[in-house]
């Protein structure tokens, strides 16, 4: 057993009055109150991969698996920073609900993916060109799988998902396809993104030429009925796939449906790699 699991295990173990030394300050500094719904969250409830017990009796087995303990580090922090154990054990059934859904079906045939094509984690996001939120987040989600901590582990798709209540947002979809036409879908998307605030529908042919791309190209296919369709399309898919507001992410075609944050999101996606990791191999060790 790891050193951070056999801690968490030894503070859960024993009373909550006596002392505790763990390695793992999350849960080392914690008061005795707060460790008490710590030890009722980890004895009722259940990580949403790779082990099929407790949070406790999986800190136990051998060999520790990693996702494990970072929940039940995050777990500490939450309690420690005062969200109630109702909110904790709530979001832990979001995350169950999403590692377990129903799949959908999401055409991602002309969609250009980010990171390695190969990766085994397949994320689609519906977003809005015109969706602050989706700005921010889609820049965090693409560095981390093209140089972070989901680089080769994940492959990122974009499906567009216009928001009529958005000024810009069909201009804005229909260039995320003209620049997908033009080979360069990404690098317009981020552009985009990052200018935010200075978007402009009439200057987008504009913005596609300072990105290498032929501005009188991109205005034709910002014109372009076929792509009008493929734009209108995706809405509807989304809309099928019970897409209610953007981003929307979807992972191995499951819909997520818990907490929409960036460091959550991504420990989430690491935590579906290592649960395909773990499946990929039989209980002999060979390669399935």
């Amino acid at each position: 057993m790891r050193p951070i699991a056999a801690a968490l295990v030894l503070l859960l173990s024993i009373s909550i009055a006596g002392p505790a030394s763990t390695q793992t300050e999350s849960c080392d500094s914690i008061e005795k109150e707060k460790k008490a719904s710590v030890r009722r969250i980890f004895m009722s409830q259940r990580p949403y991969a790779c082990c099929d017990e407790t949070i406790l009796k999986c800190l136990s087995k051998e060999p520790v698996c990693p996702l494990v303990e970072r929940l039940a580090d995050e777990i500490c922090q939450k309690i420690d920073a005062g969200v109630s154990p109702e909110m904790v054990e709530k979001e832990l059934s979001l995350r169950l609900e999403s590692a377990r859904g129903a799949k959908f079906d999401i055409d991602i045939g002309k969609s250009v993916p980010a990171g390695d094509p190969d990766a085994p984690v397949e994320i689609v996001a519906y977003v809005c060109a015109r969706c602050p939120f989706c700005a921010i987040f889609t820049l965090d989600l693409y560095k981390a799988v093209t140089s972070g901590t989901l680089k080769g582990k994940a492959k990122f798709y974009i499906r567009p998902f216009v928001l009529r209540g958005h000024t810009g947002a069909t201009a804005g979809g229909m260039a995320m396809l003209a620049a997908r036409e033009m080979g360069r879908f990404w690098v317009f998307l981020q552009h985009m993104y990052e200018n935010f605030d200075q978007f402009d529908s009439a200057k987008l042919p504009d913005d596609a030429a300072q990105l290498g791309m032929d501005a009188d190209r991109f205005r034709l296919l910002m014109e372009d009925p076929e792509l009008r369709n493929d734009l209108v399309a995706a809405k509807k898919e989304g809309l099928r796939n019970g897409v209610e507001g953007t981003p929307t992410f979807y992972i191995n075609r499951r819909k997520y449906v818990a907490e929409l944050m960036p460091k959550t999101f991504k420990d989430f996606v690491l935590g579906e790699y290592e649960r395909l990791a773990m499946t990929a191999v039989e209980p002999n060790g060979s390669s399935r």
